[in-house]
């Protein structure tokens, strides 16, 4: 049985939650770090870790694979990040969502929805196959919008920019995307500007955007 989905995201730009860092990394030379930080006696030390960073970080300080979707949670009031890969599985037979454990089936079932749409044009399409990368206490239902993402990922090869992140719900019987909990939505935001997240995705009539997205 097919859903529709009955839901509108909006995408809020989030602002950089530590400006000093971001101009340090983004100098290109010795002579532009002196400058800025003319008054720093620490100057020397600053010019060395800057032509470090610039030498070194197109090699080493790279990002996760494209395919792999972030995903933001919150456990014992701290916000994490985690990645999620949906993939496809050949079975013979159903597969239930038991398979997975609690949080992983929201992500199952979210993905196995963008499946079920595409499954009328692409006869052998298989099942959903979910791998989460996260502290195992720390997921929930906020999954799904992330899952359906990367569903659409693995199935069209069209991949969002990497500064881009999201959060969202889904409710099974009412085949309809949910916002999260306002609660910890401001965490989710905090822990995808320390990251280095530029903008994020979340289903339209979400509350507890206007008083942290500035």
């Amino acid at each position: 049985m097919l859903f529709t989905i009955f839901a509108t995201i909006i995408i809020v730009f989030l602002a950089p939650s530590n400006p000093d860092w971001q101009w340090f990394g983004s100098l290109s030379s010795d002579k532009e770090t002196a400058q800025k930080v003319k008054d720093n006696p620490n100057v020397e030390w600053l010019q060395k870790a800057n032509t470090w960073i610039t030498r070194t970080a197109q090699h080493v300080l790279c990002g996760p694979p494209q395919h792999y979707v972030p995903v933001l949670t919150v456990n014992n009031s701290n916000g994490r990040l985690g990645f999620l890969i949906i993939d496809e599985k050949i079975t013979y037979g159903n597969t239930a969502s038991s398979e997975y454990n609690e949080f992983e089936s929201h992500a199952y079932n979210a993905a196995k929805l963008i499946f079920d749409l595409f499954k009328p044009f692409q006869h052998n399409l298989g099942e959903p196959l979910v791998d989460i990368y996260l502290d195992q206490t720390g997921g929930g239902s906020s999954l799904s919008l992330p899952a359906m993402i990367a569903a659409l990922q693995r199935l069209t090869g069209i991949c969002l920019p990497d500064t881009v992140v999201s959060t969202g719900c889904f409710c099974l019987t009412k085949g309809k995307l949910l916002s999260v909990d306002s609660n910890t939505l401001s965490l989710k935001i905090d822990t995808a500007k320390r990251f280095g997240y530029k903008k994020i995705i979340l289903v339209e009539g979400q509350t507890g955007i206007r008083k942290i997205a500035v």
